[in-house]
Parts: C-alpha cells; structure tokens; sequence
C-alpha cells in the first residue's frame, strides 16, 4: 500500500526545514552590532556634550573677566593710555563658581589717552594773520560784553602766535584751558588750569612767548580730485556723494531730500572731496541744516544702503582704530567757499587713517594749483568830471597822456571815474591795488572816495591820498584788497572820485596821468587757496559791538566754519584735524552742546562764542584723549574643573573705545561715559 507525504520541497524537491533558524540567528547578530554602535554613539554624545558644556563655561568665565576689566580701566583716565605703565592686568583672585579662574591683559593701542597718529601737539593752535591784532584764540560771550557766569572749558593743551583771551568787560565768568600754553601775548607754558578774565592780555602775570609756535604746514593733496554732479545718489537711508570736485553746494533729489547727506570714502582709500563754488557770491557759503546730516566715512552702527537706518549720535562713521574697512574722507575748500552749520544739524568727519602723515577732515586750501593771473581794470567813463582837461586821460596810467586842473582861489576840481571794467566770470581775487599817478602843485586839500561796484563805499582810511607828490611817478597805491576780495562784482561798475581844492589865496594844479586797479586772481579748474572774505583781518567791532576788542580795518571777514553764532546746538564731531592757516573758524556752544574737535583745530583765528552767555557752562572739547584698549582674557583652573579647563589658553580678544570727551554740568571730565566694543572675538 502505497503512501502519500505532505510536505515543502523545493522546485528540485530539497527539503527546506530549519531555514527559520538561520534567519532569526542573523538578525539577532546585525541587531546585537546596531546596539552597540548605539552605545558607542550615545556616549561619545555625552562625552562631546561635557566637552562642549566646558568650553561654554570658560568663554563664559572670560567674556566675565573681560567685562570686569573694561570696568577697572573705565572710570579712570590714567588707566590704558599708552605710556608703558598704566594697563594692569585684571585678575580676580578668587575663582568664578565654576572653580575657573580669570587673567586679562590690556594693551593701549597707538594714541591711546593721548595724542594719536600724526595728531597736533595743541587741541587749538591760532596761527593769526601778519598784522591783526585782535586774532588768536578767543572766548567771545555772545549776549553782551558783560559775560555773565559763562565759561568756556576746553580739554587739552593750546598755542597761538597771538592773542589768548577772554573778551568781555567783568570778571565774573572764566576761560578755563586744562592743559599748557604757548601764546605771543598770554603765558609760557604752565602745567595747570589757566583761568582767563576780562581784558586782552590779562592772563596774570606771565611773561609772553617771544617765539610761539607756527604754521605747522600740514601738507596739502597734489591731485585735484574730478569733477561730480553736486547732487547726489538716494539710497534706501542716505543721500550718498561721490568723492570729486564740487562747483555748487551739494543737494538731495526731491525723492530723498530729507535724508542724511553720506560722503563716501574713496575706494580702497582716502575719499577726497574739493569745494569751490562758483556763480554769485551769495552762493558761496554752504548751508547745511534741517535733517541734512553730515557723515563722511566708513559708516559705523548704521547701514545706509538698508532703509529705516539712521547713523548713531556720534561715532556714525569708523575712526583708525575700527576694524577695516575704515577709511576716511578728507574736505576741501578752496577759494571764498565756506560751510555754515544749522542749530540742528550734525556733521560728523572721519579720516583716513595713517602711520605717517596727518589725519585731516577737513583743509582750507594753502596753496594753488591754478596759475595767477592779473588784470589792469580801469574807468571808462569820466562823465561828471569838473574843472579837468581831458578827462579821459586818466582812465589809464601811460606816462604821457595827462588830466590836468589849473583850480582858482578856493576852487575844486573834480575828476570821476566810473563804470569801471569788471573780472571774467567766477574769479577768486587775491590782490587788488589801486594805483594813482597825480602831481600836486599848490593844493590845500586832496581826496580820494571809491565806490564798489555794489554800491558800498570804502572807508576813508582806505584812500588816504596825500596832497604834495612832487612827480607822477611812482603811483600812489592803496591796498583794497579786503575791501573788494569778497565779490568779483565789487569791481565791475566801481566808481572813483578824485577831489582837489586850491587854497583861498592862491591857485593850484592838479596833474592826473591816470587812476588804475591792478588785480590779481584765479579762474576755477584746480586747487585755489583761500581767497575773498576767508582771508580778510577778523573784525569782531563789527560783529559783536558789544566788543571790547579794538577795531580792525572794518573789512568784510567770514569763518570758513561757523556753527550758528548766537544760536548753539549744533552737533560737530571731527575725528580728524581741522587745519585752516587762512582762515578763522567761529564756534558756539550752547548747554549741552557736543562739539568735539578730536584731533585739535589749526587755524588763523579761533573764535568761541559762548551762547547763551549768561551763567552757563558752555563745553568745547578739542582734542581729547579717547583711550582705545586691546583686551586678552584666558582661564585657568583654581579648583575640580572640566576638560579644556585647564590650559591657560586665550579665550576671548577685545578691542575697546572708551569715550572720555563728555563733560558734566561743572567742566568735570567724564572718563568713558560712553564705551564701545569694536571687536570680540572668542578663541575655542
């Protein structure tokens, strides 16, 4: 009898039993390997996890000790200046609650608490005029002579090759410097705060200066930059400039008007900007107010290119101990052009930095690249005249073609010379002389009267002409440069009028060859130092009758930079040097006023006037030592600490600014009021 098998058998008929086995065998080995590796994993995660819980721990520790240093160094202005003696090391001697340690080294940087790179040796150094006697450096009360309670602080050293003094008529109220001084008619040096009272040379009892210092010549860019469109570019946050040559004042499209006004640094480099206005006078003086703000720079704290940005109250653009790119701009102003700042407006510069050479923001041209040029102006009409033969003789000096007057008893001759020819459009005049060749013969009196062109006579003193000359030649000259330099159509339609009289009894002659304006100037295209109104002798009678300064020659004088005068509240941070031999330059400070010149004002004459003056502080810090500090914090172990606890190594690197120039309410110093980290790095 035959049997059936059931079964599972191959297609080849193998049997296939105990197959099950091998495969739970194999998966308990690949899921034994899978554990393990988990394992393996896990703890290599805790043991990173400690790791990095440790390195935590010691960053931590040193940005602590880093912050603990900046607050030992932060109160006391004779902690970080570069003197090689006053960085200690900051080293807690008991450990943090982690059982770390902290050391932290400073090192001031270049500059640091003292004078920086290339920085003058005086906050204010006047260098006047030959001739003035009223320049130098001087606090002028603008609310009467009477000064009130006002004084004027200014922090740093300071020198004049002039005046030193406080113009006002009592004693109350004080001109405080707290550094040296260096002046022809103030003191010698002396290592002390110097109170000034009213008076001009009332400074105690110290000798002058016989040989103060002098023009210091900082030198002056060779390259004329291009000339630019003077209107700018929007962007999201600023009206941006390009560095180059300005013909007009600079200005905002519609679109971006209210924006502030952000002049780039150059590429790679210094971004030199050149301002010479041309067109009429009053065009001349560059206007910035309203929401117009001032940064040249590197930008700092604040991005123009993103909207909704806005450049910090100060340090909006990056100085020479930024972090690069930090460079800088340098403005230039040639010929009469001028900048004028509002109450509201706030104008920060910063230059470009350097190892060896000056750090200027901003220059008033020194010296021309422009070749000079002259002209022989003269009248060329003589309707008027009375009591001459052939008048028109003297519209030119020639040696052989006179105006004569024979004057009976007590008569006068007069001679007009009017609608005199005029300069080629947008000229700078840097010298102009009136010539007059005359012969006197028996007169009682002889005068001579000139009238601008804009209608404005001169002072009599200006033309003083004698009565006695004994020969036409040479020409008797009269200097009327001050009187005329200020605006080219001063020249164009003058009027002169030559008046001779004869005694009562006797007659006289008076021989004319010719009356001629010789005139020197410059046409734009290149650098034109300072001319016109810049250059004329300050005349503060004029300005400030109150004054108890002896008048100058009543010369028309204007600042090359002026913030206000009897307003205040302008915000002015230069961060470079304001040098200037040609020109004067007129800040006011009011309460609370930041004006701050960090690397000192050279210039012709310094004129503070303090507003509202009448028993209020008014603060100007010029060259104030900023301390700027390179931090070093590593850690070390004083207890059970972790791994990578114990090695000594630098953790944390820090370059730190501390901001000494704010004052308080009593002209006090304020050391680091204000303090800025401007690098942090963390070592692991």
């Amino acid at each position: 009898m035959s049997r059936m098998r059931f079964g599972r058998c191959g297609s080849d008929g193998v049997d296939e039993s105990g197959a099950a086995l091998l495969l739970a065998l194999v998966f308990l080995t690949v899921f034994a390997l899978l554990i393990g590796a988990l394992t393996s994993f896990a703890a290599v995660t805790v043991n990173d996890t400690l790791s990095n819980r440790s390195q935590r721990s010691a960053v931590y520790t040193a940005d602590a000790g880093l912050l603990g240093a900046v607050e030992n160094l932060r109160g006391d202005s004779t902690k970080g200046v570069n003197d090689g003696t006053s960085c200690p090391t900051f080293a807690p001697a008991s450990a943090f609650s982690n059982a770390l340690g902290v050391s932290v080294t400073c090192t001031p940087q270049a500059g640091s608490g003292g004078a920086g790179l290339n920085t003058p040796p005086y906050a204010a150094w006047a260098v006047p005029a030959v001739g003035s006697t009223t320049e130098g450096l001087i606090d002028h009360p603008t609310k009467g002579g009477g000064c009130g309670g006002v004084d004027m602080i200014i922090q740093g050293n300071v020198a004049s090759d002039g005046e030193v003094l406080r113009d006002c008529n009592s004693d109350s109220g004080t001109f405080n410097i707290s550094g040296t001084i260096d002046a022809a008619s103030c003191t010698g040096p002396k290592p002390k705060t110097v109170t000034f009272n009213k008076g001009t040379g009332s400074c105690g009892s110290w000798a002058a200066d016989p040989t103060p210092p002098s023009d210091p010549l900082y030198l002056q860019p060779t390259t004329v930059p291009s000339v630019v469109s003077s209107v700018g570019t929007c962007l999201p946050s600023a009206v941006a400039f390009l560095p180059g040559s300005y013909s007009s004042a600079p200005s905002a499209p519609v679109a971006c008007a209210n924006l502030p006004f952000w002049f780039e640094p150059g590429l790679g480099g210094v971004g030199t900007y050149y301002f010479d206005f041309t067109g009429a006078e009053a065009t001349h003086t560059w206007n910035v107010g309203g929401t117009n703000d001032i940064i040249g720079g590197t930008p700092a704290g604040w991005d123009p290119t993103v909207a909704g940005q806005t450049p910090p109250s100060s340090h909006a653009c990056k100085q020479e101990h930024d972090v690069p790119p930090n460079h800088g701009v340098e403005l230039i102003f040639g010929g009469d052009t001028r900048l004028s700042l509002s109450t509201t407006s706030h104008v920060e510069l910063c230059p470009e930095p350097s190892t060896n050479q000056q750090e200027i923001a901003l220059y008033g041209a020194r010296t021309s690249s422009n070749p000079n040029l002259s002209s022989t102006e003269h009248a060329t009409s003589t309707a008027g005249s009375s009591g001459f033969s052939n008048p028109d003789n003297a519209k030119d000096i020639d040696g052989s073609s006179f105006a004569t007057a024979n004057i009976p008893k007590g008569g006068t001759a007069t001679l007009n010379l009017s609608a005199w020819t005029g300069l080629p459009p947008n000229a700078v005049i840097y010298s102009a002389v009136l010539e007059v060749a005359h012969q006197d013969s028996g007169l009682r009196s002889l005068s001579l009267s000139v009238t601008d062109g804009l209608g404005n006579a001169l002072p009599a003193g200006a033309t003083g002409i004698t009565s006695t000359r004994a020969s036409l030649a040479p020409p008797e000259t009269f200097d009327l440069t001050e009187y005329l330099n200020d605006d080219q159509a001063k020249i164009g339609g003058m009027k002169a009028v030559l008046t001779a009289t004869a005694p009562n009894n006797a007659t006289a002659t008076e021989t004319v060859d010719g009356v001629v304006l010789l005139v020197a100037y410059q046409l734009p295209g290149g650098f034109r130092r300072e001319a016109g109104c810049l250059v004329n002798l300050t005349d503060f009678v004029a300005k400030y009758p109150s004054s108890n300064l002896a008048a100058d020659t009543g010369a028309t004088a204007c600042p090359l930079l002026a913030n206000s005068p009897l307003s205040g509240h302008g915000a002015i941070f230069l961060q470079g040097t304001l040098y200037a031999p040609l020109a004067f330059v007129e800040l006011a400070t009011g309460v609370g006023d930041p004006v701050r010149f960090n690397r000192g004002v050279v210039a012709r004459s310094i004129d503070f006037l303090a507003h509202p003056g009448n028993g209020t502080f008014n603060l100007a810090g010029l060259g104030l030592p900023d301390r700027y500090v390179l931090f070093r914090a590593s850690i070390s172990c004083m207890g059970v600490c972790g791994p990578f606890q114990s090695d000594g190594k630098l953790r944390l690197t820090s370059l730190v600014h501390f901001d000494d120039a704010e004052l308080d309410s009593m002209g006090n110093p304020i050391p680091g009021s204000n303090v800025t980290f401007l690098s942090w790095e963390v070592e692991r």
